[in-house]
């Protein structure tokens, strides 16, 4: 799939979800396969952007609140966000698996976002040890370099390609196509790809 980050002016225009179903339409993607990504630092209270975020969720995009556990957002403040996944900040990946402090914030994610019905994803995972720490403390997905690093939009057609024999989450080389011209599209109106998870 493709993540684009979200910035608060386009979370602000109830005008936004029309603009993504019509770009999932135009290069023949599922919405599933989009996610968008909100920070923490994005002001998440206004009506507008709950707005946003709920429409898009009803028409099957994904929603993940990123950084979580660095920024503001409470626990209770993530259980009246429309999200799908809650991204664990790299600060506490980091310091895995040495650190009992860092691995009680990650189970404290994973344990909210599985009582959410939601994903929890480590984000920053740079090896094994660091792999099997967060799926042993609930993660379900991780993101970073031991996924792969930050790569041009063209290079991520062979590396989905590959990735597709291994993974039903590209099913086909039409599917990696097409996630590349998402990327591209993306990029090309300010927004930003996310790594590979």
């Amino acid at each position: 799939g493709v993540s684009i980050n979200a910035g608060n002016g386009v979370l602000q225009d109830l005008g936004f979800q029309s603009s993504v179903d019509r770009m999932l339409k135009g290069l023949q993607l599922q919405p599933e396969t989009l996610t968008i990504e909100v920070g923490e630092n994005v002001p998440l209270d206004p009506p507008q952007t709950r707005d946003v975020l709920s429409r898009l969720r009803l028409h099957g995009v994904n929603v993940a609140l990123d950084n979580f556990g660095r920024g503001p957002v409470s626990a209770a403040r993530v259980m009246r966000l429309p999200i799908s996944e809650l991204k664990v900040d790299r600060s506490f990946v980091r310091n895995l698996p040495d650190s009992e402090v860092s691995a009680a914030m990650v189970s404290l994610a994973a344990s909210l976002a599985r009582g959410l019905g939601i994903h929890a994803t480590a984000v920053g995972v740079e090896n094994a040890e660091q792999v099997r720490a967060v799926t042993q403390r609930g993660c379900d997905r991780v993101q970073g370099y031991w996924v792969g690093r930050p790569m041009p939009a063209e290079e991520m057609i062979d590396w989905s390609r590959a990735r597709s024999s291994a993974s039903s989450d590209i099913t086909s080389s039409r599917d990696a196509d097409h996630c590349v011209a998402a990327v591209s599209s993306a990029v090309s109106t300010g927004g930003a790809a996310g790594m590979p998870t």
